[in-house]
């Protein structure tokens, strides 16, 4: 068989998007909408604390109390169930690109990446997967999910009070800043603890691959301090990122807690200025603190978001650079009957010098009787039946008589069926025993082609022969000759 390239266009790359995220858009879109179901549920419990700050209390009614707590639990219920689904969507959407990419990245790595000089090896690709498929299915990915609904939350602050609006705005701003200015921080550590680590990882690799060579030449402390000093940097590398994250964390939730408690000020004064109620004051406090929570996960969570965008970046360039080999999918042997007195000339020159004889010729009756039979096994059905035959041949020529039995008496495929019981006289067990040694005979004691003859499987077939005692039976042809 022989090998193509996939094509896109002309180029003959793959882009990422199209063996990832295109198979799971649907899947994508589902954890959207459970996303848009969690986001609109988290609203019940400010309108609870509305409802009754603004109406329980004011008419002191018990029944009104205990109808809204109902509903409030019923709707938080919802919205728990509906957020632990979408949770287990993305950790099988996760699962499902790991295998996906991870099989594919293998298989390119291992087919293309020796010819084509690519300095980024099948190892890192896999990390780069195994990464992605843990960002799927964290908190992190979530956040990410949840914060097109911030504006939502933006609106109904606007709707409670204009100034509360524009200070959950402020708020959002400010973190968004400190996000920015953090990701400035740790890229460049972020990257330089990547490239250590691998470092460190392609010379412990290097150092197993010739470990007798390295122990030969007496290098095992040399490459052992190397990997340390790979090692050593990497930890540099990530402790100096983590403290940078840290403080960026801390610095947005500090500014997440300040500007809560700006707007319960600020609601309380305009409570005093009899500008809005204590409930929407309150509400408008849980609504900013709603809105800003993802922006606050996804900077806790940001060195993970960095070093996944980063595996997907490498991910869609590897992928790219490297293209997807496929087979070429030849015709079956019944279909190229033109080819069969090639292949049988072929087959008959490579058997003959095996065997230390001269190179047989082919009769025409013999080839005639090759090119009418369908070949179920293909080439190498056709490759056995010209080696037996070479070996049976004492002359100069391979004609009928040195074919099986089966495929003299037969030019197409044998037969699915079991012939009626009426065909063998006696009683049902000799019959069944007629029945195998018929079809052991015509298909010279071929096992799967007397099983295909009688309609039943390989194993019950053995089992039957057994029981009748048949495996010391000789028969026309050796056992398995014409094995497909």
């Amino acid at each position: 068989m022989t090998t193509v390239h996939s094509t896109k266009g002309d180029s003959g790359k793959t882009d990422a998007t199209e063996v990832l995220v295109k198979p799971m858009r649907v899947a994508l879109w589902a954890a959207t909408a459970f996303s848009a179901v969690v986001n609109i549920l988290m609203l019940v419990s400010p309108l609870y604390m509305m409802q009754v700050f603004d109406r329980v209390i004011s008419s002191r009614s018990t029944e009104t109390l205990v109808y809204l707590t109902l509903i409030a639990f019923v709707a938080l219920g919802v919205m728990s169930l509906v957020d632990y689904y979408r949770s287990r969507l993305l950790n099988r959407v996760g699962e499902w690109m790991e295998r996906r990419a991870g099989h594919d990245a293998f298989m390119r790595a291992l087919e293309q990446l020796p010819t084509m000089g690519n300095t980024r090896s099948g190892d890192a690709a896999l990390r780069d997967v195994a990464r992605l498929r843990a960002f799927v299915g964290s908190p992190a990915f979530t956040a990410l999910l949840d914060l097109p609904w911030m504006p939502l939350y933006f609106i109904l602050n606007f709707m409670i009070h204009p100034m509360l609006g524009w200070t959950a705005v402020a708020s959002a701003v400010v973190m968004i800043v400190v996000t920015v200015l953090g990701d400035l921080s740790t890229r460049r550590l972020l990257v330089r603890a990547e490239d250590s680590q691998g470092r460190a990882l392609r010379v412990m690799a290097g150092a197993q691959r010739g470990t007798e060579a390295v122990q030969a030449m007496g290098l095992a402390a040399p490459m052992a301090a190397r990997g340390a000093v790979a090692v050593d940097a990497a930890h540099e590398a990530n402790r100096d990122s983590a403290d940078r994250i840290a403080m960026v964390a801390s610095i947005s939730k500090f500014i997440r807690f300040f500007f809560q408690v700006v707007t319960l000020c600020l609601g309380a004064w305009l409570v005093l200025q009899q500008q809005m109620t204590a409930g929407a004051s309150i509400a408008a406090s849980i609504l900013m603190g709603r809105a800003v929570a993802p922006l606050d996960m996804a900077i806790s969570s940001w060195r993970m978001i960095a070093q996944s965008f980063e595996a997907w970046k490498n991910l869609k360039a590897f992928i790219a650079a490297v293209p997807k080999i496929r087979r070429t999918e030849l015709p079956p042997l019944r279909g190229r009957q033109e080819d069969i007195p090639i292949l049988a000339a072929h087959f008959a020159r490579k058997a003959a010098l095996k065997h230390g004889k001269a190179e047989p010729g082919l009769t025409e009756p013999f080839l005639e009787k090759l090119t009418q039979y369908r070949w179920p096994g293909n080439i190498r059905e056709l490759e056995n039946v010209i080696g037996l035959a070479c070996m049976l041949t004492s002359g100069q020529t391979i004609a009928l008589p040195h074919l099986p039995e089966y495929l003299t008496q037969s030019n197409q495929i044998l037969p699915h069926r079991t012939p009626a019981l009426n065909e063998a006289p006696g009683t049902l067990t000799a019959q069944e025993r007629a029945l195998i040694e018929r079809a052991l005979e015509r298909t010279s004691g071929n096992q799967t082609w007397a099983a295909r003859m009688l309609g039943v499987s390989r194993d019950r077939l053995r089992y039957r022969m057994k029981k009748y005692g048949l495996f010391e039976r000789k028969w026309p042809f050796p056992v398995n000759a014409a094995v497909a």
